[in-house]
């Protein structure tokens, strides 16, 4: 089937590449530590912006991953 995407999704995701594309012109920055540096502000500024889902948003969030769980 069709899938459908709405236009203020995409306009986020662009912000966010955006604004993580800088990191990549830092100049005598190595090609690992700004790749690390642009995921880092995409999903920053993903999560500021509201463009990632809820389920993610917790699981990066202090209830997540590094959250202790009960066994």
């Amino acid at each position: 089937g069709r899938v459908m995407v709405r236009i203020g999704f995409l306009a986020r995701v662009l912000a966010a590449a955006a604004v993580a594309t800088a990191a990549l012109l830092l100049p005598g920055l190595p090609d690992l530590a700004a790749a690390a540096l642009a995921g880092a502000l995409f999903l920053g500024v993903g999560q500021l912006i509201g463009m990632l889902p809820r389920e993610l948003r917790e699981a990066l969030g202090p209830r997540g991953m590094l959250a202790r769980r009960e066994e």
